[in-house]
């Protein structure tokens, strides 16, 4: 006789679509080489999307419960953003990166789901939630996140920085800390305006923050090397410096 014994959380759909992202995830991290900073982070997201909705699952009730809900939610925007920079490395193509991004709206819609049916009172959300239309280049604009000015100016910033990347001969450590920041930077905006607590968002926003703040000075410190010309770094300093400001908001995604 089949053994039907499951723990509750076996028994969610949303459970099984996790697994079979990560199933998706793994194959991609497979071909991808670590020195890019946010493939350590898409493997330790995904896992953390899997690992919060068990701990949600398990406890019974509580703030702990929403709380786990919510950092399932965060990782799985966290793993939208690994998607974009995925795409602007070039490692996936536009139609592999909106796969992928439609995989995580399923998943965050349905772990919204779950968290509103375990509160006694449903929550406010005072914003839309998914489905844009609009477009970021050929990948879809799929997660709020991605339509604030904030996250916009981060891949522009990205952007630039890739650029700089096949135009310039950068020495591996320094190319490797500028790539530690612009990752910083988008991830953390993303994964902050996954949070509903206004304390959780606060925490990823002021890490946004300080990562936009040091790469800034590590442009002043490329500009000194003789990587870059002075005036070849006010166009990027000047997002960062916006980048800045707006995650230094409290309201900043609310």
């Amino acid at each position: 006789m089949q053994d039907t014994m499951q723990f509750a959380h076996e028994k969610l759909t949303v459970y099984h679509k996790i697994l079979a992202f990560i199933g998706s995830a793994e194959h991609w991290l497979k071909a991808w080489n670590r020195k890019h900073a946010f493939v350590d982070h898409l493997s330790r997201a995904s896992e953390s999307i899997l690992s919060n909705l068990v701990q949600a699952v398990r406890l019974r009730s509580g703030p702990g419960k929403q709380r786990s809900a919510d950092y399932a939610v965060g990782s799985a925007m966290e793993c939208g953003a690994c998607m974009d920079i995925a795409c602007m490395k070039g490692l996936l193509t536009a139609d592999e990166a909106n796969a992928g991004k439609a995989q995580l709206v399923e998943i965050v819609k349905m772990l919204i789901g779950l968290r509103k049916s375990w509160e006694a009172t449903c929550i406010t959300e005072g914003r839309p939630l998914y489905g844009d239309e609009s477009d970021l280049g050929s990948v879809a604009i799929v997660f709020q996140h991605e339509s604030l000015d904030g996250y916009q100016f981060a891949l522009r910033f990205y952007r630039w920085f890739l650029a700089q990347e096949v135009s310039q001969s950068l020495a591996g450590a320094f190319e490797r800390r500028i790539d530690k920041f612009a990752t910083c930077i988008l991830l953390n905006v993303a994964e902050g305006n996954g949070r509903f607590s206004v304390l959780d968002r606060r925490v990823f926003l002021d890490t946004a923050n300080s990562a936009a703040a040091k790469a800034a000075a590590y442009l002043d410190v490329g500009a000194q090397r003789g990587i870059w010309a002075e005036q070849d770094t006010r166009e990027p300093k000047t997002l960062l410096v916006r980048i800045g400001r707006m995650t230094a908001r409290r309201e900043y995604g609310e």
